[in-house]
């Protein structure tokens, strides 16, 4: 099969821009809800559609929030590096989850059961992780309820961890106006470390589409949606065979994106908003077996000749 070439990915990249710019519109946030954000966004991973889950579940049972979800761990005196097992917490039937039903963990640990229930008898995206996801986020907001410096905050928590890099404490208003360069001075420290399932890409994920944030220009998210995207497609073949043990790293993909940004004049984290979107939630449908190219709106191009690449 000949390699995608730069004029294909254009038309791609606007076709999943069109289909997709409807949903993504809507994800637009505001500093004072990251706390917010951060349960969702920080365990969107692996197609699990946690955004759906804090959204729609966890808000549904009033526990969507990282004070009342950290409360879960602290009543069965877990401590925040309680690491996961799978015949432990794998499944609503497991040991862990009949100890939430149960009421082993409180008020909250029930209410934390009831959205899980519901979801994972839902047809939402689980993901292959979903499990392993969940009781991340539980030792994460544990971890940011139990330390006095974080106060139950995950705005606090980055906050307290800019001033040890600047040497004094940092306002609102002061980390709204950080700039690029001193946002990536803070992203040089790893914060992300002390978060269970928290990696770098899915931290500054967190913060993407915050307007108030000065140093926003260049935050997005290259995961496993998005490689996905770029390897079924033969976006890959951009990078004309130059990727790290077959993989593209993050600077790869900022220049891949900044060549075809260009190319459509469509923003930068626009474009990636929309593979991600397309990704993530139609990939799901037309790139696993059985296979749905047909129904697929980047199968073929506008003269009906074959666009996708179909590298599964």
């Amino acid at each position: 099969m000949e390699n995608l070439t730069f004029d294909e990915a254009k038309q791609i990249t606007n076709i999943v821009y069109s289909k997709t710019k409807p949903i993504w519109e809507k994800w637009g946030v505001r500093y004072k809800d990251l706390d917010y954000i951060f349960l969702g966004r920080g365990y969107e991973q692996q197609k699990f559609d946690c955004q759906t889950f804090v959204r729609d579940y966890l808000a549904k049972y009033n526990i969507a929030d990282i004070r009342e979800i950290g409360k879960i761990f602290q009543s069965l005196n877990y401590t925040e590096k309680k690491k996961y097992e799978p015949q432990f917490a794998r499944g609503i039937e497991s040991a862990f989850y009949k100890s939430l039903e149960q009421g082993d963990a409180g008020r909250e640990g029930e209410l934390f059961y009831k959205a899980v229930e519901e979801y994972s008898k839902s047809k939402k995206n689980k993901g292959v992780k979903f499990w392993m996801l969940l009781w991340c986020m539980l030792r994460s907001c544990h971890f940011l309820t139990q330390n006095q410096n974080y106060k139950g905050s995950f705005v606090v928590f980055v906050k307290h961890k800019l001033s040890q890099v600047y040497s004094k404490s940092i306002s609102d208003e002061e980390f709204k106006k950080l700039s690029d360069t001193e946002w990536e001075n803070y992203l040089k420290k790893s914060p992300w470390e002390d978060l269970a399932g928290i990696g770098p890409e899915t931290f500054k994920y967190v913060f993407r589409d915050v307007s108030e944030f000065s140093f926003n220009s260049k935050t997005f998210k290259l995961d496993s949606a998005n490689k996905g995207f770029l390897k079924v497609t033969g976006m890959l073949d951009l990078l004309n065979g130059n990727l790290i043990n077959g993989n593209i790293s993050a600077e790869q993909y900022e220049h891949l994106m900044k060549r075809i940004s260009g190319g459509i004049g469509i923003d930068i984290r626009d474009i990636n908003k929309s593979f991600y979107e397309f990704y993530a939630k139609d990939g799901g449908n037309f790139c696993k077996p059985p296979k749905a190219c047909d129904s697929c709106v980047i199968n073929l191009d506008n003269n009906n000749k074959p666009l996708c690449k179909k590298r599964y």
